[in-house]
């Protein structure tokens, strides 16, 4: 979505511009208020205006985009400084959210209109070995789920992330969306996470990136995500930690299972390294243990599909 911003000084216009760059937009134009005649203001997705209670100038501004058949959205001239950057990225992108979502609608194709916004949102977890774990987990999930979306975490270097979106989306029918600007989590979909920066969920539900390295030693960090999942999401949230080396995931774990959510974890015997799947067993959070397959089995009976194994041919019981 491209915004524009009107202000009434050029730090509030800088300070504008960093909220909307940081929250995961685009600056389409910003306008000092007195920079140019109002007739001339030029097309955006929506409007943001930050102007003082005592700026005559900015009138003939504010009726200007009274006739536009766009969204404007008034945000209060406040003491910006006062307050961490990721709470003001936080509360700024809820301003933006509803209108973000109205853009969407009208702007998407008409098969995504007839998705709605997630229920339930599942973190896949993975390391080492986890790219083939996790496709193989996507690759036998029926495409006709409804109410779930899941997020995924992988362990990789920059220079392969490329290649692991085209592996995802070759081997998921369900849409693979990237974590580079504000989304409205819809079911059906896959949000990957970039290892170059931190996610973060509105009041509201929706993902957006935040422009901070992740803290730690894992990028992007798997105990982060799960915990902001968790946080947001609740007893609606999930976690699924498959093959990979170290502990990243097992202190959310307990976190995730205390909030009420689940926790499963790939069997230790089929994981190219089975180190973090048993970090996360050990912390006795884990209700359900499988191979790929079989997660992919309990996930969908979970959700109401009776589902066959095919490797094995041979129909699980419903025990989430």
């Amino acid at each position: 979505m491209k915004l524009g911003l009107i202000a009434d000084t050029s730090v509030q216009i800088e300070d504008l511009k960093t909220l909307v760059l940081n929250a995961g937009y685009e600056v389409g134009v910003a306008l000092k208020v007195g920079s140019a005649e109002p007739e001339e203001i030029p097309a955006v997705d929506a409007w943001v205006v930050r102007i003082g209670p005592s700026s005559d100038d900015s009138y003939p501004y504010v009726e200007s985009l009274g006739d536009l058949d766009i969204p404007v959205i008034f945000d209060e001239v406040e003491s910006f400084s006062s307050m961490e950057n990721e709470e003001r990225i936080r509360r700024f992108v809820a301003k933006l959210e509803r209108c973000a979502t109205e853009i969407r609608e009208d702007d998407e194709p008409p098969e995504e209109n007839t998705k709605q916004k997630a229920k339930e949102v599942w973190v896949l977890a993975a390391s080492t070995g986890g790219p083939e774990a996790v496709s193989n987990f996507l690759s036998l999930l029926p495409p006709d789920i409804r109410g779930t979306a899941f997020i995924y975490v992988q362990h990789i270097d920059r220079s392969m992330h490329a290649s692991l979106t085209r592996t995802i989306a070759k081997n998921s029918q369900w849409k693979l969306r990237d974590c580079e600007k504000t989304r409205t989590i819809l079911e059906q979909e896959i949000y990957l996470v970039s290892p170059e920066h931190q996610i973060e969920f509105s009041e509201i539900g929706t993902l957006y990136p935040v422009k901070q390295k992740w803290m730690g030693l894992f990028h992007p960090s798997i105990d982060q995500v799960i915990a902001r999942t968790a946080r947001r999401f609740g007893k609606n949230s999930g976690a699924i930690i498959f093959s990979g080396m170290g502990d990243d995931g097992a202190l959310s774990c307990r976190f995730l299972k205390n909030i009420g959510g689940r926790v499963w974890a790939q069997s230790p015997e089929s994981c190219t390294i089975d180190s973090m799947p048993q970090h996360a067993i050990d912390t006795g959070c884990v209700s359900f243990l499988g191979t790929p397959e079989k997660l992919a089995a309990q996930f969908s009976l979970l959700h109401g599909h009776n589902y066959y194994i095919k490797t094995e041919d041979q129909k699980l019981e419903n025990t989430p």
